[in-house]
């Protein structure tokens, strides 16, 4: 397996880790009971196109039933390949799409004045929750309730995907995020700025103490996925990461109703 694979590999495996899975017609539905609430706690992925018997729109319906029937707040969908019938179903039915790239840096030994250590104890956790301001977008682009976020965060670690550490300068906390080993990679995955420190290189900092994280720990590179256009993006590409992969996110609220009757009749003068 190559690094991009492996890093593409490293999501697929965040969203599964200590979820439950159900295969489906071409696809894989990874849900982690009680976070029904978070984007997050329930992705379908591993999506092939050819499988989506028998016909998208029809698969989207039931998908969509068996996702409320489980509690799920927010279909979230996950494509590796294109997919053209099916993101004609998604754009119409009322679903937004959101590409993210994947991007890798050489393990180094870079310096940095941000220093990372491991969350332990609840006091660390505690500092953790205060870096998520209320009603602001979270390191997975949506708006979650901090403490729910934490406690995603948390029980994540405890299965095993990754290690989340406090980023610190000059011994005050200024941010935190998740390194996760996959092969011969480290992906750093939920990364987060407290908003007293942005803007002050602490991001870019973070970032150098994850490339010297990666290189102790032996690994070929560090990696991690942000959304084309944003921030972050902007943020890894000027700090020497190279993009090596994408994949697109198609996200909807489950509590808004779909057009799928007038969407059935479109469809069929489509086809």
């Amino acid at each position: 397996m190559t690094v991009d694979r492996y890093l593409l590999e490293s999501d697929r495996t965040y969203f599964e880790c200590g979820a439950r899975l159900t295969p489906l017609p071409g696809a894989v539905l990874a849900h982690l009971a009680g976070f029904e609430d978070l984007a997050a706690g329930a992705v379908v992925h591993r999506i092939d196109p050819g499988g989506l018997a028998p016909d998208p729109l029809t698969w989207l319906v039931a998908l969509e039933k068996r996702l409320a029937a489980l509690g799920v707040q927010r279909a979230q969908l996950y494509l590796d390949v294109p997919a053209p019938e099916l993101e004609w179903a998604l754009t119409h039915i009322g679903y937004r799409c959101r590409e993210e790239v994947g991007l890798l840096h050489p393990a180094a030994p870079l310096q940095s004045d941000v220093t990372l250590t491991p969350i332990r104890d609840e006091e660390d956790w505690h500092l953790k929750q205060a870096l998520h301001p209320d009603n602001e977008p979270g390191p997975d682009g949506h708006t979650n309730n901090p403490v729910r976020w934490v406690a995603f965060e948390r029980f994540k670690q405890a299965a095993g995907y990754f290690t989340l550490y406090l980023a610190r300068h000059h011994g005050e906390v200024c941010g935190a995020m998740g390194m996760a080993e996959v092969g011969p990679i480290m992906q750093f995955k939920n990364l987060v700025v407290a908003p007293a420190h942005r803007r002050r290189g602490v991001g870019a900092a973070m970032l150098r103490a994850g490339v010297r994280l990666a290189h102790d720990r032996n690994k070929m590179a560090l990696g991690g996925f942000a959304i084309t256009g944003d921030a972050g993006a902007a943020l890894y590409l000027g700090r020497g990461f190279t993009p090596v992969t994408r994949h697109w996110g198609w996200d909807r609220l489950l509590t808004v109703a779909a057009p799928v009757r007038r969407f059935q009749r479109t469809a069929r003068a489509h086809r």
